[in-house]
């Protein structure tokens, strides 16, 4: 059961750290953020039980919630700070009307 909800979290994590980051970012940084963003994703989940393991060593179990409190909180108000603004994007182009779908009458809309 923890597998499943570890698979499940990580699963849909990833993509969506990803798609923030990349949306963050300007257009010259988009090619480096994707890979940026996974790198750092993954190296948090490698480095976290060494540094979990050792604050259980000095501090115990307190120390570890602590801990992990004050990332949640971390992360929390830097969630609420706005991103960048994101550029406005351009509506299609409007599809013309055929010339002779209207010299003979016919519906503009397609079929």
């Amino acid at each position: 059961m923890a597998s499943l909800a570890l698979g499940c979290t990580y699963g849909l994590g990833l993509p969506a750290f990803q798609a923030r980051a990349v949306n963050l970012a300007g257009p010259a940084e988009r090619a480096r953020m994707l890979p940026m963003a996974g790198l750092l994703f993954e190296v948090a989940i490698l480095v976290f039980p060494l540094v979990a393991g050792a604050v259980v060593g000095s501090a115990g179990y307190r120390g570890l919630f602590a801990l992990l409190i004050g990332i949640t909180a971390a992360v929390t108000a830097l969630g609420q700070i706005r991103g960048r603004r994101a550029e406005p994007v351009a509506a299609p182009p409007l599809q013309s009307v055929p010339a002779a779908a209207v010299a003979d009458g016919g519906s503009a809309e397609p079929a």
